[in-house]
């Protein structure tokens, strides 16, 4: 693993540690298990959006003009 340093206003790590005490975890494991989750759901993010565009591709979805959202389609209610 590799070794960061931070700056983190000591008021902030102190209770950060007294939440982790109280959780049965580190500082150390709240920040890398953070870390691991922004980077997770950024991987989401790509797969669903690069899946996306494959569909879109796959279908040949076309449009003589760009879709224009209008607030009332959010909701309109299935009948």
């Amino acid at each position: 693993m590799s070794n960061i340093t931070l700056a983190i206003p000591p008021s902030i790590v102190l209770d950060a540690r007294d939440y982790a005490q109280r959780h049965a975890t580190t500082l150390n494991r709240m920040i890398r298990d953070y870390l691991a989750s922004l980077v997770g759901a950024q991987a989401e993010r790509d797969g669903l959006a690069d899946e996306f565009a494959r569909l879109v591709k796959e279908r040949g979805v076309k449009r003589s003009r760009p879709y224009r959202f209008r607030r009332a389609d959010a909701y309109e209610e299935d009948a």
